[in-house]
């Protein structure tokens, strides 16, 4: 048998022991704390990459949160049984972290599409206002089923200029 075999049947024996139990298998394979992918043993990446599957169809929003392929993850010390934390980017436009208060100010957002190019929405009042509009241009755009792939910005302050944009002459 070789190593790499005695590795996989290892694994099988600590799964099988774990079986009920993944967080205590994680803590015996990798200690306490973060998992990242590349940390985790390659006879369980079926299972990873469902988690990582499942956390995109249910969080991801192209350009707001994103996850990637090596994702970190763990479990929580509230519920390890039914769940484990996903770690994602998050999209934060420059007027949060600058001074611009929150509610002040025009709100706009802007779809891009190959077929489209880039449309800009707005002006809205309040960013929750922007929000409604994105959730009410994608069930409009979900129900035309026209298989074109859209994507949102976040909702940002502005003078009605995508600040994701390049400028061009």
């Amino acid at each position: 048998m070789s190593e790499s075999q005695e590795v996989i049947e290892a694994v099988k024996l600590l799964k099988e022991r774990f079986k009920d139990n993944a967080d205590a298998l994680m803590s015996a394979l990798f200690g306490e704390g973060e998992f990242t992918l590349s940390e985790m043993d390659a006879a369980d990446e079926a299972a990873r990459e469902k988690i990582v599957v499942a956390a995109r169809a249910n969080y991801q929003e192209e350009g707001a949160i994103e996850i990637d392929d090596g994702a970190a993850f763990s479990r929580g010390d509230d519920n390890p049984e039914r769940g484990l934390y996903v770690a994602a980017w998050v999209w934060v436009p420059d007027g949060w972290y600058k001074g611009v208060p929150a509610e002040e100010g025009d709100w706009y957002f802007t779809v891009e599409s190959d077929v489209f190019g880039s449309d800009e929405y707005g002006s809205y009042d309040t960013e929750a206002d922007a929000e409604e509009g994105i959730t009410r241009i994608k069930a409009e755009a979900k129900e035309l089923n026209d298989g074109i792939v859209r994507l949102y910005t976040a909702p940002y302050q502005g003078s009605g200029e995508n600040p994701d944009a390049e400028e061009g002459d």
